[in-house]
């Protein structure tokens, strides 16, 4: 016996096709704004890679510590990514990235106000740690919105933004070194905290949607819980918009009928 969940999607499904029919953000704004983090981070990685000589010497670090530093990324990122991997199936993609970014952005900023070797390498950990949501779920996002003939472009375009990204970060780490507007010690912090602050600060600007995005994904959650256990015959498994549009008709106009199931069954729309 077929059962809803064999045809209403559940997961992060659920939530792209209920976000791809919602007026939001459009799919070429999603791009931009990906492609630019993209950007971001690995220009954040360019910075770390033309500092790491200055950083040594301030915390008088041995050549272990100093590549370890460098690839600390690596750990976070690496435990981070099947945990975001897991909770995109409870909760809408672009609330994760959201999350992780700014915890990348926190991160990028304590690595800029770190005082010893330890709190350094913490703060680099926690870079990978915030980086994973981003990597592991803004691919897919992409690939869902964008039009069919134009998709290899589009991740072309994101995926451009890793070398591009890295290059400018040695630009733009060896032009402020150059310029000597700041010397000492602190002259390396300024850029880890000005790219984390402003990432930070953006950062709810950029994702005004996802508030919407994640309450309407909650919503859609409970209603595919009501159903598959209030209707479990084949013929109650809807397109979700066509089931939604039913809960509305049942709630204006007390109609037992419309969704399929029987009318004492309907006591559960209260909690949609």
């Amino acid at each position: 016996q077929m059962r809803p969940s064999d045809t209403l999607p559940v997961g992060p499904d659920l939530c792209l096709r209920m976000g791809d029919t919602e007026p939001g953000m459009k799919p070429t704004t999603l791009l931009v704004i990906f492609a630019t983090i993209q950007f971001i981070t690995y220009l954040d990685r360019g910075i770390i890679s033309t500092y790491l000589g200055d950083i040594q010497d301030d915390y008088h670090l041995s050549s272990l510590q100093t590549g370890t530093l460098a690839g600390a990324y690596m750990v976070g990122y690496m435990a981070a990514s099947p945990i975001f991997a897991h909770l995109a199936t409870k909760y809408h993609p672009l609330f994760l990235i959201a999350l992780g970014l700014s915890v990348w952005s926190l991160a990028v900023v304590c690595t800029g106000f770190s005082i010893e070797f330890g709190t350094i390498l913490l703060a680099r950990t926690l870079t990978g740690v915030g980086e994973a949501s981003f990597a592991c779920l803004a691919p897919p996002l992409i690939d869902a919105r964008a039009p069919p003939p134009k998709k290899s472009l589009w991740m072309s375009i994101f995926y451009i933004n890793i070398p591009v990204g890295y290059a400018f970060g040695y630009l733009v780490a060896g032009q402020w070194e150059s310029s000597g507007t700041v010397s000492g010690s602190f002259a390396w912090r300024i850029p880890f905290i000005f790219t984390g602050a402003h990432t930070l600060l953006t950062l709810d600007r950029l994702f005004d949607p996802w508030h919407y995005f994640f309450k309407r994904c909650k919503k859609q959650r409970i209603l595919y819980l009501f159903l598959h256990r209030h209707c479990p015959h084949p013929a109650h498994s809807l397109p979700v918009l066509q089931v939604e549009r039913s809960v509305v008709l049942l709630r204006e106009q007390g109609s037992s009928s419309k969704s399929g199931c029987e009318g004492d069954r309907h006591s559960g729309l209260h909690y949609v």
